[in-house]
């Protein structure tokens, strides 16, 4: 049964990974590092998911499925999507970000720490 649940949250990582979220989660954890906090995701086995604010995670927070840190862009790598983009409007670095190797790179990040 472990060995099910694993695959199913592997495949809901994957599908995280995939969609549209996970670009926003990776800016949303670029900016909340600036103040020492950063972002999370919590897997579940039917598949879905939700992005977390890791200060809202309490100690007495049982999860139902497996939370995973979202790693943001390093300072100089925020400061060069910034520049591309022309502001650090997020909606204007997420779309920079949508399809980079420093994309690719995170989402490979996740999948070893799995």
């Amino acid at each position: 049964m472990a060995n099910q649940q694993t695959a199913t949250l592997k495949q809901t990582l994957e599908a995280f990974l995939n969609s549209s979220e996970f670009a926003v989660a990776v800016i949303d954890s670029t900016v909340a590092g600036f103040s020492g906090s950063g972002m999370s995701v919590e897997l579940f086995n039917d598949g879905t998911w939700r992005v977390l604010w890791k200060q809202a995670i309490g100690n007495r927070y049982e999860p139902t499925g497996r939370i995973m840190g979202v790693p943001g862009l390093s300072d100089e790598d925020y400061r060069d999507f910034c520049e591309v983009a022309g502001s650090s409007d997020k909606d204007a670095l997420v779309h920079e970000l949508r399809g980079t190797e420093f994309l690719d790179a995170i989402a490979d990040e996740m999948r070893e720490g799995f």
